[in-house]
């Protein structure tokens, strides 16, 4: 009888397991060009990261300039935004994706998955991709200190593998 009762319980595991969405095999990710609403926000998103630093310190945020990124971090070490707001957050990973677009040569594009559609970079045609709209906001979510620059370095360590 114990035989029979472990043998339909192991029965019943594995079959929950075969149904199971983290057993499921996932879907293929879809990578597109921003449409003109996604760069509409993108856009918008990235303006409120500007005028954030220009109200702040009187700095001018181009994307361009070494500095940036240093702003950018102090931005995050002052706790200007709140880590509980979370889409401010994301704003700011954004335009730290803006600076890895303008330095690095990375480009904007948009992922569809099973979780949903997302904005990342993606440097050529390369199949890794990057997601900047929560580099900084998952950090700070889960407490973790946000390095701007070693994800700078790790953004250009990449796309050096990726130039051949």
């Amino acid at each position: 009888m114990v035989q029979l009762m472990v043998r339909l319980l192991i029965s019943l595991v594995l079959t929950a397991m075969a149904y199971s969405p983290a057993i499921a095999k996932p879907v293929e990710s879809q990578i597109s060009e921003l449409s003109s609403a996604d760069r509409s926000e993108l856009n918008a998103r990235i303006g409120w990261a500007r005028t954030l630093v220009k109200n702040h310190y009187k700095l001018s945020l181009t994307f361009t300039k070494s500095s940036d990124l240093g702003v950018l971090q102090r931005v995050i070490d002052e706790k200007i935004v709140s880590p509980k707001n979370t889409v401010q957050q994301q704003s700011l990973g954004l335009a730290l994706g803006n600076i890895l677009v303008a330095r690095l040569g990375y480009h904007w594009v948009i992922v569809q998955d099973e979780f949903g559609r997302d904005l990342a970079i993606r440097f050529r045609q390369s199949t890794k991709l990057g997601f900047p709209l929560t580099a900084i906001s998952k950090r700070v979510e889960q407490g973790k200190p946000v390095d701007l620059q070693a994800a700078y370095r790790f953004y250009a360590q990449a796309r050096s593998i990726h130039s051949d």
